[in-house]
């Protein structure tokens, strides 16, 4: 009997250390739309470059400030729950060459278009924007700063 209590009481922690060990970690919580610089990663549906990538930081509960690769920009936008609208946008009148100022034009666009947010748990760090019809428009991560 004793020597079944020694097996049990050894085995029996290993048992259950090796169970939580094969669990899946916790999603993270979300981050705040708030505070943090989210880069442009995908605008309906194609891959962004890095470099002069478009960005938006949610400065206030009512303010955004950015860039669309070539102007700044600021403006406002209201968030109720899953739903968010910009308004009021401001943008500076620089000139760009080639690409920079199309993904401008079609980044100013989509976000005139948007009228909802979604941000996964398992992702915190990224950020959809999507239409009425709930289609991504504009994909965005947070910098490596604010992850």
């Amino acid at each position: 009997m004793s020597r079944l209590f020694l097996v049990l009481c050894v085995s029996l922690p290993l048992l259950l250390s090796a169970c939580l060990q094969t669990l899946p970690p916790a999603p993270s919580k979300p981050l705040s739309l708030q505070g943090v610089t989210w880069r442009l990663t995908r605008l309906n549906g194609q891959p962004i470059p890095a470099d002069n990538a478009p960005f938006l930081k949610f400065t206030s509960a009512t303010e955004v400030a950015g860039s669309g690769g070539c102007n700044r920009l600021s403006g406002q936008y209201r968030q109720e729950g899953g739903r968010i609208v910009f308004r009021q946008m401001i943008v500076t009148r620089m000139a760009c060459l080639g690409d920079r100022m199309t993904r401008e034009t079609e980044f100013l666009k989509a976000l005139q278009e948007t009228t909802a947010w979604t941000q996964l748990a398992q992702e915190p760090s990224r950020l959809t924007l999507r239409d009425g019809e709930r289609r991504p428009l504009l994909e965005l991560e947070a910098t490596d700063a604010e992850k």
